[in-house]
């Protein structure tokens, strides 16, 4: 097994001199010199990509999945369960996430299906969204239930009626009920505009995390895409992809560049999970080779 460490931009990357920054600057070191020297990453990366690309016209590979000189994608017969996908989003989203999330299915990078889309309201963006790709949704709203528990029991009957292997929650700006937590443990995906653990926690989102980035100085900032724990922002990293923060930047204009990176970091950790290469072990994501090697044999 190996710790998964997934950055796409440049090593040579620099934070100013303030004692914080530096401290940021010494955890992200060791994560830009795995991701940069990359033997084992690129291993397991073409391990993954055998096991998606095979001789089938009509699919282009969409961003992100470099595909072997004479390969394709494959969408149909693939030998693996396909697991099936909820997405959950609430507000005024537009739901961008959740539309990658859909066309990573689509294309067959995923190995699953976006089986339902869950909100908090009938007019949000994200849910009209959703019927134009011909997903199913459900609303449910908290304002409609007695208490958080009721709340959290009528999203766990819906799951569990449709069969969800994986919810992703995208701009879902809601506190997840606890019984949801604990119903589907290490089955919770989440994708957060920052570095975590940095520009976390109960109210960084948005516009905030990005003016907050701003506003300490820091020179890179990024996506996280973890699993989802009791606490906002703290449950296991999954994959994380730094992007630099210029002196020309805007909050508007910074948050345009990490929401591309969220969009394909967000796939790629659904399309690990699909192919069954997560673990979880002391509260740390590793990947599973072995489960692509046996396949590969």
């Amino acid at each position: 097994m190996k710790v998964i460490a997934h950055i796409r931009q440049s090593p040579h990357m620099v934070v100013n001199n303030t004692p914080s920054c530096q401290i940021v600057q010494s955890l992200l070191h060791p994560i830009l010199k795995i991701a940069y020297s990359e033997p084992e990453y690129n291993k397991t990366d073409r391990l993954m990509q055998r096991r998606l690309v095979r001789e089938t016209p009509n699919h282009a590979p969409p961003p992100g999945l470099q595909l072997l000189q004479g390969e394709r994608l494959n969408t149909e017969n693939h030998p693996m369960h396909k697991i099936r996908i909820a997405i959950m989003v609430s507000g005024h989203g537009r739901g961008s996430n959740m539309q990658a999330l859909i066309n990573g299915c689509h294309s067959g990078v995923i190995n699953g299906e976006v089986a339902l889309i869950i909100g908090t309201r009938s007019d949000a963006p994200a849910i009209q969204r959703a019927k134009e790709s011909s997903v199913e949704t459900r609303v449910i709203s908290p304002k409609r239930q007695p208490d958080d528990n009721s709340y959290g029991q009528t999203i766990i009957h819906t799951l569990d009626s449709k069969g969800i292997d994986l919810v992703c929650l995208a701009g879902f700006m809601r506190y997840l009920p606890s019984c949801v937590v604990h119903q589907y443990a290490g089955k919770i995906m989440n994708v957060h505009p920052a570095l975590l653990p940095f520009f976390g926690g109960k109210g960084m989102y948005g516009e905030h995390v990005h003016r907050a980035v701003m506003d300490s100085g820091m020179k890179v900032s990024g996506c996280t895409v973890h699993f989802v724990d009791e606490d906002y922002d703290t449950g296991p990293i999954i994959l994380q992809t730094p992007v630099p923060v210029y002196p020309e930047d805007t909050p508007e204009t910074l948050a345009a560049r990490v929401l591309e990176k969220e969009h394909s970091s967000y796939v790629d950790a659904v399309r690990l999970y699909s192919l069954g290469m997560l673990k979880i072990k002391c509260g740390k994501v590793f990947i599973d080779n072995d489960s692509c090697e046996e396949y590969e044999s």
